[in-house]
């Protein structure tokens, strides 16, 4: 199946993945994912601050139509175990990440979509310091991968089978 990604992907002669890949292709790429509405949260919040990461992960859910995909206590008892162990800004909110994924993933699969959310390795980063998860189908996850690499801890725990 040929998507808008797959295309992309064609036009910036990253399919099949290059090794090296053209830092300007990767640069193109990442601008145009992040203008796009694949991205899982555009919203920034301190994973330190679990109302306020509560607040973007819902706000997330609703920008993809999943609302009730996660349950507030559930996130919030889940991210307080993280935060009580001292856990450095970047990984804290790659776990609050990763939870959201996944019960987004779980909403998806029960409709029977196969757009999953899947977090990729750090060539396709969207924000410097935070891996990119986006909504893909298996195809462009395969493509996306081979260019990307994997998804790093904490956001590897995560993925979809």
């Amino acid at each position: 199946m040929r998507t808008d990604l797959l295309a992309l992907l064609e036009h910036l002669q990253l399919l099949p993945a290059p090794d090296p890949p053209p830092p300007l292709a990767l640069a193109t790429l990442r601008a145009r994912l992040e203008a796009s509405a694949r991205p899982l949260a555009k919203v920034r919040w301190k994973g330190t601050d679990l109302e306020a990461a509560l607040a973007g992960c819902l706000t997330a859910l609703g920008r993809h139509r999943l609302d009730g995909a996660m349950d507030p206590v559930a996130f919030l008892e889940a991210q307080a175990a993280f935060l009580e162990r001292g856990l450095p800004e970047a990984e804290l909110r790659g776990h609050q990440l990763g939870y959201l994924a996944a019960r987004a993933n779980l909403k998806l699969q029960a409709a029977g979509d196969e757009r999953r959310f899947r977090c990729f390795g750090p060539a396709l980063a969207l924000k410097a310091d935070e891996p990119p998860w986006l909504l893909v189908v298996p195809e462009e996850a395969a493509a996306l991968g081979a260019l990307a690499g994997p998804a790093l801890p904490p956001a590897d725990a995560y993925q979809p089978a």
